[in-house]
């Protein structure tokens, strides 16, 4: 087979650490590999994220090649082979041609080789680059090693002589910096190079002093130049600011005598070993000097990135580079515009929170009164929501020290204000006075929510319970246990030994002797949890006022998302008072106005100053000044810039908190890392994992952690973890890794979870995909993506499974074409669809779509559960566009079954047979198959039907059966059979199985007329598919409603049914006639036939479209119904006809004795009474049973009216 070989990969790979002539041969091997740009000419303009790595890998594979130059030169060198060693020194100068290192020792070698004239000829190429490329003269050191091959005087060989760089690592680390170049020059040529050099002496000393004033990083300079870094090494957000104003410093000083031009450029670097040269490879720096070519004497030319960042600040005009193009690639910085910050607004600890926490307080007084009271917070990241929450309770804790807070609550007056829905507080707004409330004795309960654990089911919900139980971590599971055991029994004493299992369960502790797993299944044991969290939290506010608080509800999961609708929703005569927080993005639809919202404002200047203040009393006023102007009325903002203020002077203050950071950072030392570490982990990082991923001892790690902790970047939570003190700081922390680095944590911490962590692993699955995938480890991260998916769908967490199934699929979009990719997508996409399913209903779109990617991606249908659930979710989708289009599919299912599969799988296509015959009118075949499911279903099936297709199908089975049953004729079995696949299905606890039985009970009803009945089992029906989030079952529960409301003479009724078909177009668009039909009988209740009629043509053309024939019958007779009212007998008559010719077509006897009855009563009238007891009578005499139901009722009646005492049954 052909070989292939992967070049960057050979050329990448670690060079040998020997220098025997083996590995020297080795690394040569390798440097041939490199003969020029990574991809040159290659580029995607439209594509920024594609450029911008392109420009990191060119750099890094660059800066790869000059290493290994530098090693083979020196290793040469050092062995006498000077000759060996010349072709790579050239190499060298050839890529870094303004590297005076560099040029020096090729200058050296040629020396050594007894090659003077080229050693002086290279010294003069240098000379030329130097001055056209830059406008420098070489360094003194430079001229110095020319001086002495002139003289012959041979310079000194040995190991490190002329060293360009030692053997370090590649570079560590990716900085945002702004360049800056001052070309120095005379401005009038001269041969007489002293006396340039003469003339340059003084202007440089002054252009350095600029460069430290403006707090630039100067780099060891040529002779007739400056180069200066701005935010290295320490980052600061004013960094292009502080360049160009330096660069007009230096500007200014250009003359008769001397021509000073100066370019600034912002971009990105790789930082290598050397402080002495920051950028390593070059390019950001080359930039700044190609634009200081730009400039004339005593100017100042930008490029378009560093204008973006300073255009407020300066005057500047653009400069088209090349002459031509419409795009200003620089802009020419004439002077300053005098604006020193943006508009601006201070803030501080609990300055200007006066009101609101007063009417907190107010609230807190009221809820204490046996109310339960609840407000959401809101507002931007970092503008006081936790403070405000926390002065709260310092304020119910210690009132008599909350002076403060006190003297607000006293001057307050009308804390009831709190229920409008949005509330802006006005800094200038007066108090009004209140009395103190008495908060003694209380209960307090915070929980959080976290951007890592969003998708992890009811995380904020175990923190409440681990808190209540007061676990510690040094806890066993036997003392948890015994902790839960006697919790229960004090506070759910008439609950505990059901509460005790559930709850073990939950916080995954194995059951003690004397308690067994609880046997409910999950969506029972999700209840009865629930229902636990109640009793704890009602019997908690009886004894002792309780304040509830949940932060971060952005970050909030779906589960604990449905736990808390139900908080809201909860009306206990208790003294709880439950205080949100989120961020201004969570905006839920259902929050309405159940929830009173207060939009938390920023801080005005004056309150800045005072919070300023108070941190630090001795702040100068220039960094006082500052710290208003910058703070952007944001809390945080303002207590990290005063942190900071007493190590850094006021200009080194960054403007944004990720370079605020990246400084606090630096002054950490070794601390860094450790930092850098825990924001990998999270924002909640445990010290054990964080141990194992240190490299540090457990004295060192504590002393590094204790570092951090007085920096106030973390501060100790439960137990023996920690937690970064706003979510901001542990971002911060993190994005200022190099990616690389990242990768290689995350990779770490996912192999640590799995290897000492495994019950972690087993119960969150979510988090280690998510660091493998964050890791760059892309098949580990699919594994357990799918497995989160899969255990959220056990739990009826459809939501979460999305999620999950979705962040597993952007994984495979990675992973190259191929078998196993499309095996992995087959999957995922399978699982998927049959989710989107349950969640938006049998006519999803999206469900269609994954089913169909998933049929593109199966090679083999010929047998197999792959095959079969390919197949299945085909036929669903299917069913929205033609149940005659869907029966090829149903056929092609069951003889699938021939080929020999699992038994389950033969239920299920019994059932879709069943099924679809059922839509088609074929009653005969529908029940045929119907009952064959039945019978071949055991009880071990549920559990592979569950997870293969989402419904169990002996309850879709049952159900439809009923349906068909009563087409037949057969109202009492259908009854019967639709009480038992309703009882089976709540004996399961399967919510959408469940759900599925409801709601065509409920149907059911409607056709044996009985409307109490379908109220209630709409109620039913509305209340679970709205927990589970079944858009197709809530449909149904709503068209159920507004009928039975309809029959009782409410027209609100129509209104329902109104929303329920809208609704319905997005869950099962093939669903029309079930939808429709109801609305049909609404409208002719009313006597609003015309309506009615429109309707029924409706109903008919999409019946058609849809081949959906099993109640066109039914159809016909309303449509005659509809024309009888407006006086159209013929043609009444005629779809009265067109009914019972249908209905005996298809043998449905129960819509043949509707048709039969509707004609009879219009023939009656008409005195054609012998027809008419020709056509009821027979049809009437047909049933056997069904006597009780309304329309063998009201048959009988008509029969008795018109036979009397001679009719019999």
């Amino acid at each position: 087979p052909a070989r292939h070989c992967v070049d960057v990969a050979a050329f990448t790979a670690e060079p040998p650490a020997g220098r025997h002539p083996a590995d020297l041969q080795r690394m040569a091997d390798a440097i041939a590999r490199y003969r020029g740009e990574f991809m040159a000419g290659f580029s995607l303009p439209d594509c920024p994220d594609f450029e911008a790595w392109l420009l990191v890998k060119r750099e890094a594979l660059q800066l790869h090649a000059l290493s290994l130059l530098e090693q083979l030169a020196q290793a040469h060198e050092q062995q006498g082979a000077y000759a060996s060693a010349l072709p790579f020194a050239r190499r060298y100068t050839e890529l870094d041609a303004w590297n005076e290192a560099g040029q020096r020792r090729l200058m050296r070698l040629y020396a050594l080789n007894r090659q003077p004239g080229a050693a002086l000829a290279q010294y003069e190429a240098c000379c030329r680059i130097l001055d056209q490329e830059l406008g420098l003269l070489p360094e003194k050191e430079t001229q110095a090693l020319a001086d002495s091959i002139r003289c012959e005087e041979w310079p000194a060989t040995g190991a490190g002589q002329g060293a360009i760089t030692p053997d370090q690592p590649l570079p560590g680390e990716k900085r945002q910096v702004t360049v800056l170049y001052c070309r120095l020059a005379p401005a009038a040529p001269t041969e007489d190079l002293d006396a340039s050099l003469e003339l340059l002496r003084l202007p440089q000393e002054n252009c350095r002093e600029i460069i430290r004033r403006y707090c630039g990083y100067r780099v060891p300079d040529p002779a007739s130049g400056i180069l200066a870094y701005f935010g290295y090494p320490q980052a600061f957000e004013h960094a292009a600011r502080w360049a160009v104003q330096a660069a007009l410093a230096l500007a200014g000083a250009a003359g008769p005598q001397l021509d000073v031009r100066v370019g600034v450029h912002s971009g990105t670097i790789l930082t290598g070993g050397e402080s002495s040269m920051p950028d390593a490879v070059g390019r950001t720096s080359r930039q700044a000097a190609e634009l200081a070519r730009l400039a004339g004497n005593g100017e100042v030319v930008i490029s378009s990135d560093t204008h973006r960042l300073v255009a407020a600040y300066f005057e500047s005009a653009a400069v088209d580079a090349l002459g031509a193009s419409s795009v200003p690639a620089a802009y020419k910085v004439r002077r300053e515009t005098g604006v020193r910050h943006r508009p601006r607004f201070g803030l501080t600890p609990l300055v200007g929170r006066e009101q609101p926490l007063a009417a907190l307080l107010a609230l807190w007084q009221r809820a204490g009164q046996g109310e339960l009271c609840k407000l959401l917070i809101r507002g931007e990241p970092g503008i006081g929501k936790s403070r405000l929450l926390h002065a709260l309770c310092h304020a119910i804790r210690q009132p008599a020290e909350a002076d403060g807070v006190a003297s607000a609550v006293r001057t307050f007056e009308g804390g009831e204000r709190y229920a409008q829905r949005t509330l802006r507080f006005s800094p200038r707004a007066e108090l009004n006075p209140t009395a103190l409330p008495d908060t003694s004795p209380y209960r307090i309960l915070p929980l959080h929510c976290f951007q890592e654990y969003q998708h992890i089911p009811f995380y904020p919900l175990l923190g409440l319970l681990e808190t209540l139980l007061a676990f510690a971590p040094q806890d066993t599971d036997a003392v948890r246990f015994a902790k839960l055991e006697a919790y229960c029994r004090a506070h759910l004493p008439g609950t505990a030994a059901q509460c005790v299992p559930l709850l073990a369960a939950w916080l995954s502790l194995p059951p003690a002797l004397g308690y067994r797993p609880s046997a409910l299944a999950p969506a029972k044991q999700k209840e009865a949890i629930f229902a636990a969290l109640f009793d704890l939290l009602r019997e908690l506010a009886t004894a002792q006022p309780l304040l509830l608080i949940i932060e971060d509800l952005h970050w909030l999961d779906h589960s604990t998302l449905e736990w808390l609708q139900r908080l809201i929703a909860w009306r206990p005569a208790a003294a709880i008072l439950a205080l949100f927080s989120a961020r201004p993005q969570f905006q839920p639809s259902w929050l309405g106005d159940a929830v009173p919202v207060w939009e938390l404002p920023p801080l005005a200047p004056a309150e800045v100053v005072t919070m300023a203040h108070a941190m630090a009393e001795q702040l100068p006023a220039a960094m006082l000044d500052w710290i208003v102007a910058r703070a952007d009325g944001v809390p945080l903002f303002v207590e990290e810039m005063v942190q900071l203020a007493p190590t850094h002077v006021a200009q080194s203050i960054p403007d944004t908190l990720q370079d605020l950071l990246a400084a606090r950072l630096d002054a950490t030392g070794g601390a860094k890392r450790i930092a850098q570490q825990a924001a990998t982990i999270g924002r909640e990082f445990s010290y054990a994992l964080l141990q194992r991923l240190s490299a540090l001892t457990p004295s060192a790690l504590q002393a590094a952690l204790q570092v951090l902790q007085q920096a106030r970047l973390i501060e100790a939570g439960n137990g023996e973890s920690f937690l970064f003190k706003h979510a901001l700081l542990c971002d911060a922390a993190y994005q200022s890794q190099p990616k690389a680095q990242r990768q290689v944590t995350h990779r770490r911490i996912a192999a640590e979870l799995e290897r000492h962590f495994s019950a972690l692993a087993e119960t969150r699955p979510e988090l280690l995909a998510q660091h493998w995938g964050l890791g760059g480890a892309t098949l580990p991260a699919l594994e357990y993506w799918l497995k989160a998916g899969q255990r959220a769908e056990r739990h009826s967490a459809n939501r979460e499974a999305l999620d999950h199934y979705a962040a597993a699929l952007r994984l495979i979009d990675t992973l190259p074409a191929g078998a196993e990719r499309n095996q992995r997508e087959f999957i995922v996409q399978v699982r998927r669809g049959i989710v989107l399913l349950a969640v938006e209903g049998l006519g999803s779109p999206n469900a269609a779509l994954a089913f169909h990617s998933a049929l593109s991606l199966c090679r083999d249908l010929e047998q197999g559960v792959e095959a079969f659930r390919v197949l299945w979710g085909l036929w669903v989708a299917t069913l929205d566009r033609s149940f005659a289009e869907a029966e090829l599919l149903a056929q092609q299912l069951l003889r699938l079954t021939e080929a020999g599969v699992e038994p389950y799988l033969h239920v299920q296509a019994h059932y879709v047979a069943g099924n679809n015959a059922f839509w088609l009118g074929k009653l005969a075949d529908s029940r045929r198959h119907l009952e064959a499911a039945l019978a071949l279903y055991q009880p071990v099936y549920h559990e592979a039907l569950i997870a293969q297709f989402g419904e169990n199908s002996a309850v879709t089975s049952g159900i439809i059966l009923s349906w068909t049953l009563w087409l037949q004729g057969f109202p009492d079995q259908a009854r019967l059979r639709c009480s038992e696949t309703v009882e089976m299905a709540r004996s399961l606890d399967h919510p959408y199985s469940y759900c599925f039985a409801l709601s065509c009970a409920a149907i059911l009803r409607r056709w044996l007329g009985e409307t109490a009945q379908v109220a209630a089992l709409a109620q039913e029906t509305l209340q679970l598919a709205q927990q589970y989030e079944f858009s197709l079952w809530q449909a149904v529960a709503v068209m159920a409603l507004g009928w039975s409301t309809a029959m009782q003479g409410e027209r609100a009724g129509l209104e329902q049914l109104d929303a329920a078909i809208h609704a319905m177009r997005s869950a099962m668009d093939s669903a029309a006639v079930i939808f429709l039909a109801p609305q049909i009988e609404a409208h002719l209740r009313f006597g609003q036939h015309a309506t009615a009629l429109a309707a029924v043509e409706q109903a008919l053309a999409e019946a058609d479209a849809k081949s959906d024939c099993h109640f066109v019958a039914e159809l016909y007779r309303l449509k005659g119904e509809g024309l009888l009212g407006l006086g159209q007998v013929d043609e009444a008559e005629a779809c009265f006809q067109q009914a019972l010719t249908i209905s005996r077509r298809q043998a449905a006897k129960s819509l043949e004795l509707r048709a039969a009855m509707s004609l009879a009563e219009l023939w009656s009238g008409q005195g054609r009474q012998a027809e008419a007891d020709a056509v009821l009578a027979p049809v009437y005499g047909g049933f056997d049973e069904g006597f009780d139901t309304r329309d063998l009722r009201n048959a009988q009646r008509w029969l008795r009216r018109k036979y009397g005492a001679a009719w019999t049954d």
